[in-house]
């Protein structure tokens, strides 16, 4: 039974959307060891655990995105919660995906959370969405060559 999804959106139903938002609970990866591509490499390693549990934030923060194209006032607020749930869950807490990221790729970690926060913070200052996406993904870039740069001094 998925609760993950069923309980926040029943929590907005019957708060008669006075509590509009409700995090997700965290996933799992389970990997079936023989249905693996190729059965060559049959466990996952770190890095791959978290360029998966990447994908998760980055969805919501590209939903947020073609969203915000259409501009439209009834999607403010599903902007604003695609945009925050990216953020949030990226936070390297346990039990989140920022945790599975940061211990995982400390510099994936680096690129997709400023990417990730510059985006959010774009959107929500009403940057055209265009402009927005290539401004977060160069501040992203740039954030992981200063960490790669400082990385390679120390």
């Amino acid at each position: 039974m998925p609760i993950g999804i069923i309980l926040p959106l029943l929590i907005s139903f019957l708060s008669d959307g006075q509590i509009f938002f409700a995090a997700a609970f965290t996933t799992s990866i389970i990997v079936h060891k023989g249905l693996r591509l190729g059965k060559q490499y049959r466990n996952l390693t770190d890095y791959e655990s978290a360029k998966i549990a990447l994908f998760g934030p980055i969805a919501n923060i590209l939903l947020a995105t073609i969203l915000a194209i259409f501009n439209l006032a009834a999607l403010q607020e599903l902007i604003f919660v695609n945009s925050m749930m990216a953020t949030f869950t990226m936070l390297p807490l346990p039990g989140l995906v920022g945790s599975t990221v940061f211990f995982g790729s400390k510099p994936l970690y680096v690129f997709g959370y400023v990417f990730i926060l510059v985006l959010a913070l774009l959107l929500k200052s009403f940057v055209n969405p265009y402009s927005a996406l290539l401004v977060a993904l160069s501040a992203g870039i740039i954030a992981l060559i200063t960490y790669l740069w400082k990385k390679e001094l120390d």
